[in-house]
């Protein structure tokens, strides 16, 4: 059973695009506090343009987009594969949240061990943009999605004993494709208040296109966990699944 398991999470992992011969990097508890910084970038009449950032081991979101040209990670906007640049493409303009949460050091486009101790919770930050797989459990306990191991826009989260070890995108080395998981999905939050909508997130979620004046910040509000996105505070917004 352990072996069919396995090849199922590899066969998933195939399919949202992730590099095997990463090495893992364990992320038991280990996080550092980054203050963060905004970073105003912008594509002029669709031309690509850099902007110089320092992107090391930080994470780099769509705090808010000022085009009406969506800003979609991979296509239009992304990192340098040095992590020095953030460049812009096809008309995107936005501000550009560098760092500014709890990130785990080193972890963007890894493979991640998160490891839930005397069978208790444990968080592991990283950024699962592009999705999370399971590739190999290694505990006896059981890692059953959605009530041992979870994640949403802040990490990975794990329980019950489960220790196992996870492939998350982010890399800029992984190019978004337009697939059969690369659909578009429409979430609003009407009168200010919380919504959700349901969503296969298995393959991660980025925001294409804000629709609304109220900003659409990722962690604040917008978010999304393994049964789809949820929007608040008047954010309304098109967002794409998977690539």
């Amino acid at each position: 059973m352990r072996t069919f398991v396995l090849s199922l999470a590899l066969l998933a992992v195939a399919a949202c695009a992730s590099d095997p011969n990463d090495r893992p990097v364990v992320v038991t508890n280990p996080s550092i506090a980054d203050p963060g910084v905004l970073v105003r970038c912008e594509s002029i009449n669709n031309t690509r343009e850099t902007c110089r950032v320092d992107a090391r081991n930080r994470l780099v979101t769509v705090n808010q987009q000022l085009s009406d040209n969506p800003c979609v990670m991979g296509r239009s906007w992304g990192v340098s594969s040095d992590r020095n640049e953030i460049w812009v493409d096809k008309g995107c303009r936005a501000e550009f949240q560098v760092g500014g949460r709890t990130v785990a050091a080193s972890a963007l486009g890894h493979s991640v061990i998160c490891e839930s101790q005397n069978n208790g919770r444990a968080d592991c930050p990283v950024d699962t943009s592009y999705g999370v797989q399971l590739v190999r459990q290694i505990s006896e306990s059981g890692c059953v999605r959605g009530s041992d191991w979870g994640f949403n826009e802040r990490g990975i989260w794990v329980n019950n004993g489960c220790r196992a070890e996870f492939v998350v995108g982010g890399d800029p080395r992984f190019t978004p494709r337009t697939t059969a998981t690369g659909s578009r999905i429409l979430c609003e939050s009407s009168d200010r208040s919380m919504k959700r909508c349901p969503a296969d997130t298995y393959c991660g979620v980025t925001l294409a296109r804000q629709l609304s004046d109220s900003v659409c910040v990722r962690g604040a509000t917008w978010g999304y966990d393994a049964n789809g996105i949820w929007v608040n505070h008047g954010c309304r917004a098109e967002f794409v699944l998977g690539y």
